[in-house]
């Protein structure tokens, strides 16, 4: 079975109108970027499921002199997950084309990460 969760990739256009500065009317808001996509693709085969994740995020600014920018970031996710009885375990890699990336503070994101978990449900 094949699923997908998909966001909505719709321009978000957040603008200064300066209303307490008006300094800086027609600069765009800082940490909003204009798109934003997070999507993940699936595929379940019985009690497993192997899924690909993915995040775009634009270019945005972090202040409202639209100075310091935060470059684009496409982020990659793969992992595999299995579960019965309450039981489960997931494995996978994210950012997974290692890309220097910041978040949207401007503070470096970690690269290539492999991860484990494991959870029961009562």
């Amino acid at each position: 079975r094949l699923g997908m969760n998909q966001g909505l990739l719709l321009p978000q256009v957040a603008t200064d109108h300066g209303v307490d500065t008006p300094v800086y009317e027609g600069h765009t808001l800082p940490g909003r970027p204009v798109h934003r996509l997070d999507q993940r693709l699936a595929l379940r085969l019985g009690w497993m499921e192997i899924g690909w994740d993915y995040q775009h995020l634009a270019r945005n600014f972090l202040d409202r002199w639209n100075r310091d920018v935060v470059s684009t970031r496409n982020l990659h996710a793969f992992d595999a997950r299995a579960g019965s009885r309450g039981l489960s375990l997931q494995v996978g890699v994210r950012n997974l084309t290692d890309q220097r990336a910041t978040d949207v503070a401007g503070f470096p994101l970690p690269g290539r990460n492999f991860f484990a978990t494991t959870g029961y449900r009562f």
